[in-house]
């Protein structure tokens, strides 16, 4: 809907296909919410109305003349539906990326997939975020650490950058639909986590976090802390020791803190809020809640 309005006032534009030849460089790229790709001739918007599409809409790096075969094979099939001969992947990813400052694909590519077990398809959707496929041929192959990955990355280039991974999937002829998913949590885990390397499972949290109300945030931060709001510290602490697997060593070790001190502060806090956080229940609920206070603040 969306595009064919905008063809009724941009009448050259273009939608993005495998076959059409289209000198890329003289368009304004763009992605509907429906993953549909389009151009408009940068001659024909004014600056105002190219903030406008930029505001309302994502803007879409093209970069086909320097994919590889295999990630050109992955473009097409996921944009559109072109299954190609993909019939030895047993199973496979997607490790969706960001980067805070823009970096030269190439390097970037170069520079991630050195620390990989073996050779992967790279995909970028901007300048600073893509995704990688990482495939899966056969059982006894290794499978990627991604937070060894990040580590080493970030000490050699000096370059910040977040990863989400994805659960494995391992019917390819779905793969459209998975990436559509898996964008999409992804979009929510990184909107709503600081963390360096984001797993599925905990990407979950941050989509169910996602359905509630401001007001259903408000009334359940308010109903359990608000007897500790001003004391964010002990709320930081059982945090940790919640995200710990309530691991008193290792909370305490993550916070820098006496053991005792830690088990004094876990105490108040059952005290003034009723929760008992070393149950498997008070300690689920309370994380939660915890999570979404983050997550609703704004």
């Amino acid at each position: 809907m969306v595009v064919q309005e905008l063809k009724h006032m941009y009448p050259d534009l273009k939608i993005l296909s495998s076959k059409e030849q289209v000198d890329y460089e003289q368009f304004a790229w763009y992605r509907t919410n429906d993953g549909v790709i389009f151009g408009i001739p940068k001659e024909e918007l004014s600056a105002n109305e190219e903030r406008l599409l930029d505001a309302l809409l994502t803007r879409y790096e093209i970069q086909r003349p320097f994919l590889s075969d295999r990630e050109r094979d992955w473009h097409d099939f996921i944009h559109y539906g072109q299954l190609p001969p993909f019939d030895h992947i047993l199973r496979y990813r997607f490790i969706f990326f960001q980067i805070k400052k823009n970096m030269e694909h190439h390097f970037f590519n170069e520079a991630v997939l050195a620390l990989f077990p073996q050779p992967m398809p790279v995909l970028w959707m901007s300048d600073h975020e893509g995704v990688i496929i990482e495939e899966v041929t056969e059982d006894s192959q290794e499978i990627a650490r991604v937070s060894d990955v990040i580590n080493t990355f970030m000490s050699d280039t000096y370059t910040d950058v977040r990863f989400y991974v994805s659960e494995f999937f391992y019917e390819i002829q779905h793969a459209p639909e998975y990436f559509k998913w898996a964008g999409r949590v992804a979009e929510k885990a990184f909107r709503s986590s600081q963390e360096a390397v984001i797993h599925y499972v905990d990407g979950f949290l941050y989509l169910f976090l996602d359905s509630l109300t401001k007001e259903d945030c408000r009334q359940m931060v308010a109903s359990l802390f608000d007897h500790i709001k001003d004391d964010p510290e002990l709320l930081h602490t059982v945090k940790v020791f919640l995200a710990s697997s309530s691991n008193a060593t290792l909370a305490s070790k993550k916070l820098y803190m006496h053991r005792n001190s830690l088990q004094y502060r876990i105490e108040k806090f059952i005290d003034k809020t009723g929760i008992d956080i070393k149950r498997f229940h008070g300690a689920l609920v309370t994380y939660l809640v915890l999570l979404l206070q983050e997550y609703c603040k704004d």
